[in-house]
This record gives structure tokens, C-alpha cells and sequence, in this order.
């Protein structure tokens, strides 16, 4: 499983959470001192890696708040800021590679 934090607001983690279920990937809530803070997601194929980051960046490109995503995984872990020209599907689809060890 690989987490999709969102170092900001829970509010936003059942955001993210609805959207991912919505489209057919299996998201389940991540919590931190009983807020829903993210997602947690199976990623064990490439495939999953680019559905979730092509929804991912779709939706952060499209919100009007600031903050992090914090992608982690029993292989690696990376904080992405929010900056709206340089997120991208490929970059999420990366980094949520690497947390699962497929990069």
C-alpha cells in the first residue's frame, strides 16, 4: 500500500479519497491523530501507478489550496509541493513507483 498524504487539511484527504474511489481505484482512508489526512492506495503495477497519478494531478491542478503531497511506501518516500506548473501525471506516477519499488 502507498500513502498519498496531504500535509494541510483533512477535509481535502476525503476529497482525494472520493475521487480515487469514484474512479475505480480501491483508496482507503490514512489518518494521523484521528483526522483523515490522505489515502492509502494498491499500487503493485505500473498501471496502477499512472491511473493514480494521471487522477492525482488532474485533481491538484484543478484546486484552489496550498499544500504537500507526501507519497510513501515500504521502498521510498518523497514530499511533493504544491506548485501548479510542475505537477504532473508522470511525476506523481513516478514517485508513487518508487515508494512501491517499481523504479
Amino acid at each position: 500500500m502507498v500513502l498519498i498524504e496531504i500535509i494541510r487539511d483533512a477535509d481535502l484527504g476525503a476529497e482525494l479519497e472520493t475521487l480515487l474511489t469514484t474512479a475505480g481505484v480501491k483508496a482507503e482512508p490514512a489518518s494521523a491523530g484521528g483526522r483523515n489526512t490522505g489515502v492509502r492506495i494498491p499500487a503493485t503495477t505500473m498501471a496502477d501507478c499512472r491511473q493514480a497519478g494521471k487522477i492525482i494531478a488532474a485533481w491538484v491542478k484543478e484546486s484552489p489550496h496550498d499544500f504537500k503531497l507526501r507519497i510513501d511506501g515500504p521502498r521510498a518516500d518523497s514530499t511533493l509541493h504544491r506548485l501548479r506548473t510542475s505537477y504532473d501525471e508522470e511525476m506523481i506516477c513516478e514517485s508513487i513507483a518508487a515508494a512501491v519499488g517499481l523504479q
